[in-house]
């Protein structure tokens, strides 16, 4: 055995062990798609969308994941692929991005580079990429609020209203968020009862992250009046505060939002 066929044999049997069959795409078919350069982290990444088993002797094994739902998924990512490598071809006349482009072809482009020139929402997908290459689970954390962010600066961005949106339905659905998340809630006095209420709300949970994120991601030193503008809100949500004395849900929202922000921008 060739030492390129043992390590195509020890990526498949590495993804046997982690749950993954062989049924929808052989195992020589799989052999063959992975000796593509870094086509293993490419299809790899789509595990992230497959539940996990828990208890039993198949425990922390992907439940339903078959080697050829990875191809198959990644297949249909191509097209984004496409669109991002569109993206920066735009820019080869852009006054100053232009040069950068030019400079680097797409296939040898420097990390570095491509953040540069990609959009917020690019940059969160590279996050997701490098959190599923290097198997880091706070990374994987993070990209869900750099997403949950993103959704609310593009909100603001086209001028959408936000506060309309601040009551949610008792039986809505509880939404998905890290763990990290959950515990600093906590620790800023905030209960399991009144989490679990206010995170089923899209909106609250994104003003929530955006704040948890920020005080994160951003260092003091670069934050540049930011704090102080995002603090202003929660101030202004106080100032006619008597007035929404009978309404729960506006008082309430309200004081959790200001809540959060003064404990993790203040």
């Amino acid at each position: 055995m060739t030492v390129i066929a043992a390590v195509l044999a020890a990526k498949i049997m590495h993804l046997k062990q982690r749950g993954v069959s062989f049924e929808l795409c052989a195992e020589a078919e799989a052999a063959r798609i992975l000796a593509g350069q870094d086509h293993y982290f490419r299809l790899a990444a789509y595990r992230v969308l497959f539940p996990k088993r828990v208890g039993g002797p198949r425990d922390g094994q992907y439940a339903g994941l078959d080697f050829g739902h990875l191809v198959d998924l990644a297949a249909l990512n191509h097209g984004d692929r496409n669109r991002r490598e569109g993206e920066l071809r735009r820019l080869q006349n852009d006054a100053y991005l232009g040069p950068l482009v030019s400079r680097y072809p797409i296939g040898e482009m420097p990390a570095w580079v491509f953040l540069e020139l990609s959009s917020f929402g690019a940059f969160a997908d590279f996050y997701l990429f490098c959190a599923s290459r290097w198997g880091d689970s706070g990374m994987r954390d993070e990209h869900y609020m750099l997403r949950r962010a993103n959704s609310l600066r593009n909100a603001a961005a086209h001028s959408s209203a936000i506060v309309n949106g601040l009551g949610s339905p008792l039986d809505a659905p509880q939404l998905r968020y890290p763990a990290a998340l959950a515990a600093a809630l906590g620790e800023i006095g905030m209960s399991k009862r009144l989490r679990r209420s206010k995170m089923r709300n899209p909106r609250i949970l994104q003003m929530a992250v955006l704040a948890y994120a920020y005080s994160r991601f951003v260092p003091r030193e670069k934050a540049e009046g930011t704090p102080e503008r995002l603090l202003a809100l929660a101030d202004r949500s106080k100032l006619h505060g008597d007035w929404y004395a009978g309404n729960t849900v506006i008082t309430s929202s309200h004081d959790f939002i200001a809540r959060v922000f003064e404990a993790w921008l203040g």
